[in-house]
């Protein structure tokens, strides 16, 4: 318990340091955990969230934290997809059929914006056959958003893809010295091409010397809707005190993660509500045929007629 304290302390430290209005939280162990992160963050608006997924094998999650309150509960789908995909990179012809253990979506309204987010974190490993149901799972993930984005609407998919780039080289975090490795899948490119146009991966945005966000250089990632792209402020990865998260040793000296955080900023006009004129706990129409209470909900419960009928 003393531990699990320890490290909710460090990585509240981060958030704090960070301050996002949204983080999509990796390798999280319970909702018990995640509203425990947030009570670490008293004061600054953060509430958290976690639909639970069905990783077997080491019991995570993925969690929603987040100043802004969603407008539908966190969604996960237990579609599957056969591999290998057509077109896949993974030099395995062994096939099979996978889910997405761990994964979520869920919508914002963001200055009349409908904005979807899909967090998600995907197989590991470097085998072929790791490739495959990663591919897999990301045909999955194109899948619900084909069922539920409008072309109007705005998507980000983020997380921890565990896979490469196929178009922008990342970097070596050690040194300066491009990486240049193999691609070993196309899982960015099968969610990115869900749609036309395509989603865009953030990292093309920033330098390339700070393309890493793991000791093997970049396997997180943010992919935005293009629709989003002009109000992209700023993208980076944040390499926070030190050499934080690049040596075992320091993980566990430092206590946060193996991972450096992956965050753009966007630019969204800020919307103004109208104030009623009302300022008494209940207000009548001008006639007096109608009664409003004032309340905090953001909501009207009406019981309207025809307007033939004498109230």
């Amino acid at each position: 318990v003393a531990m699990a304290d320890w490290h909710l302390a460090k990585v509240a430290e981060q958030i704090r340091a960070l301050n996002a209005d949204v983080f999509c939280l990796q390798e999280v162990e319970s909702c018990e955990m995640v509203t425990r992160l947030a009570q670490n963050l008293t004061g600054l608006g953060y509430k958290g969230y976690l639909v639970p997924g069905t990783d077997t094998f080491t019991n995570q999650n993925v969690a929603l934290l987040t100043k802004l309150d969603p407008v539908m509960d966190l969604k996960r789908d237990s579609l599957r997809a056969n591999y290998p995909v057509a077109g896949s990179t993974c030099a395995s012809a062994t096939a099979g059929d996978t889910s997405v253990s761990k994964f979520f979506y869920t919508k914002f309204v963001v200055s009349n914006t409908n904005l979807w987010m899909v967090c998600q974190h995907l197989k590991s490993g470097g085998s072929a056959s790791d490739c495959n149901q990663r591919e897999a799972q990301a045909s999955v993930i194109a899948t619900v958003l084909k069922q539920n984005v409008l072309p109007q609407d705005a998507v980000v998919s983020l997380g921890d893809f565990n896979d490469f780039s196929e178009t922008w080289p990342d970097q070596d975090p050690y040194s300066s010295t491009p990486t240049n490795r193999t691609v070993t899948g196309q899982t960015l490119k099968i969610e990115r091409e869900y749609t036309t146009p395509p989603l865009r991966d953030a990292m093309q945005y920033i330098p390339r010397a700070t393309r890493y966000t793991s000791a093997i250089g970049m396997i997180d990632h943010i992919q935005i809707s293009q629709n989003l792209t002009g109000r992209l402020n700023s993208a980076g990865t944040f390499v926070l005190h030190g050499d934080w998260g690049r040596t075992a040793a320091n993980r566990i000296s430092n206590g946060y993660s193996d991972h450096f955080p992956f965050q753009v900023t966007f630019n969204f006009p800020a919307v103004v509500m109208a104030q009623h004129p009302c300022t008494e706990p209940i207000c009548y129409g001008t006639s007096g045929y109608s009664e409003y209470w004032r309340g905090e909900l953001p909501l009207i419960i009406s019981a309207p007629h025809g307007g033939f009928e004498t109230p």
